[in-house]
């Protein structure tokens, strides 16, 4: 237990910053629709083909993000790095605008993906 400025006690494990919950909950739910968004690029990409052609650009990105595991990419290491910048930085309106920008950053790698040509005849 750690005493506060009031000498109260409470859980250092409840320590989380006011206005740190919600910035959380919206990046963890765009970065799971961004991880969909690009296992379906990288698994369903569009007709020819059923799977990106090897030397394709989307091909070269889906080797890359799914060895990695997108779920982890674009999920947790958003979600961790928005964690600890809430712990240094105290102000929950810095912390909503860095949130946005993940999310906005998240968006584009969606976007980029489904955008990368995925057969050499195309």
């Amino acid at each position: 237990m750690i005493d506060d400025e009031e000498g109260q006690p409470r859980a250092a494990a409840l320590d989380i910053p006011g206005g740190v919950v919600f910035p959380l909950l919206l990046v963890a739910l765009v970065g799971a629709l961004s991880a969909l968004g690009v296992h379906s690029a990288c698994f369903n990409p569009p007709p020819p083909v059923s799977v990106p052609d090897p030397g394709t650009p989307r091909a070269e990105y889906c080797s890359a993000v799914i060895g990695a595991k997108p779920w982890i990419l674009l999920t947790i290491v958003p979600c961790a790095l928005l964690a600890v910048a809430a712990r240094f930085v105290r102000r929950p309106g810095l912390i909503l605008a860095l949130a946005i920008a993940i999310c906005v950053v998240l968006i584009a790698n969606v976007l980029v993906a489904n955008d990368l040509g995925a057969s050499a005849t195309i």
